[in-house]
């Protein structure tokens, strides 16, 4: 498993620059200050945490050796140096912020034994949902392969254990890293030869069960609740149900949900988005639709006569959005964005214009040039290039997303919970 803790406390991905984790510092530091929560223990120890959380991904090297370590890679061990110095005291730091327990002599004193964690690492899965599966809620029965002590030997890997040589017991040994152009640095690594156990079972002895791994292979099938209303990225943690050491508790195993493209609504915080396209007709004298919601229902959309819809026009529909999570019967709104289909034929019928130009609102009076102005005739035609998959520069396209120039996105964003009935 990843070496990923700091990064969850800091809330990012481990491939985050230095600017997201000096932004997300700042923004849970000043969450969590003293100075704002003062008498709250526990917003204290969360400020603890971020801090040094912080102070360790911040320095390229200290986050080297974390990435590739781990929380064991961040002291130089027993004997050794500390990579980061002697000021940077990591038993008091990361023991308080980080659930280590130290047993025996304090660092730099021989025969002192490895740190131990007291928990296990936690395990990070994305589980893919549909929006159906979000908006009204599901149980799905998920399986865990994961690593369980050996019921055999109980965690012991054989009968007759020995100290490993190699390592003198502790599981570790320090090893020297270049980081640089004529730059080294000291870490601590597992012990190959014990695989940071510290001690050895000869191959007699070794548990058949397990072959001395200490663990075994178990699948276990969980259900997952998901709530209506749940969001995409929303995280589930099974206390737990990570992966098992002998000695150690397991960590926990966190269900992020991964949202499915819809092929027809977008979700927008507690709304939804939709397109539809409507002809020229029913942009001048209203129509009636039934739109198929997430829950298989229909909700029938009617624009009443003689209201005019213009292309991109967004119209809401209230109450018909994303349901809120603990908060039974409040739901988001539905949002629909309109495309007017144009008729695609040529009209050369003079009845049927001079009808049209009857009914329809008079054309623009334009601006005509002197007499004497030079006017060069032109006649529209036909874009063959751009139907042919070539663009112009400046050129419009058919594929605008939701924002455009005109303030729609703004007018749309403000609508909110309390968009007018339509």
């Amino acid at each position: 498993m990843s070496n990923t803790r700091l990064y969850d406390i800091l809330g990012v991905s481990p491939g985050a620059s230095d600017d997201e984790l000096r932004r997300a510092y700042r923004k849970l530091a000043l969450k969590y200050h003293p100075d704002k929560n003062q008498g709250d223990v526990e917003m204290e120890e969360k400020f603890k945490e971020v801090s040094m959380a912080y102070e360790v991904l911040s320095d390229g090297d200290k986050r080297q050796i974390y990435d590739q370590y781990g929380e064991d890679g961040l002291n130089g061990g027993p004997g050794g140096p500390n990579p980061f110095g002697d000021a940077f005291d990591m038993d008091d730091i990361l023991g308080h912020m980080f659930g280590f327990d130290f047993e025996g002599p304090r660092r730099g004193g021989p025969g002192g034994p490895p740190r131990k964690p007291r928990r296990g690492a936690d395990e990070h899965i994305k589980l893919e949902v549909t929006l159906e599966d979000l908006y009204n809620g599901k149980t799905i029965k998920q399986t865990l392969e994961k690593q369980i002590v050996c019921t055999a030997c109980k965690g012991k890997g054989g009968k007759n254990p020995k100290p490993c040589q190699a390592c003198d017991a502790t599981g570790f040994k320090n090893v020297v890293r270049q980081v640089g152009p004529g730059m080294y640095t000291q870490a601590r690594a597992p012990c190959g030869a014990c695989s940071g156990r510290g001690e050895f079972v000869a191959k007699k002895d070794k548990c058949k069960k397990c072959k001395g791994a200490q663990t075994i292979s178990e699948s276990k099938t969980i259900e997952l609740v998901i709530e209506r209303g749940m969001r995409d990225g929303t995280r589930m943690t099974l206390r737990g149900e990570a992966d098992q050491q002998p000695g150690v508790p397991p960590g926990d195993v966190i269900v992020e949900l991964d949202l499915v493209e819809h092929e027809e609504f977008t979700v927008v915080g507690d709304d939804l988005e939709m397109d539809m396209e409507i002809t020229l007709v029913e942009a001048l004298t209203g129509f009636t639709r039934y739109v198929k919601h997430l829950d298989g229902r229909y909700v029938e959309i009617v624009q009443p006569a003689g209201r005019v819809i213009k292309p991109r026009d967004v119209k809401c529909v209230h109450g018909e959005g994303m349901p809120r999570v603990k908060r039974p019967g409040e739901k988001g709104n539905l949002y629909i964005r309109f495309a007017v289909e144009f008729p695609r034929n040529q009209w050369a019928d003079t009845d049927v214009l001079a009808a049209l130009r009857a009914i329809l609102p008079a054309p623009r009076v334009v601006d005509v040039p002197s007499a004497d102005a030079i006017v060069d005739h032109a006649v529209l035609e036909e874009d063959t290039a751009r139907r042919s998959g070539g663009h112009h520069d400046g050129a419009m396209h058919d594929d605008d997303e939701w924002e455009d120039d005109d303030g729609d996105e703004a007018g749309y964003a403000q609508a909110g919970p309390g968009c007018a009935p339509q």
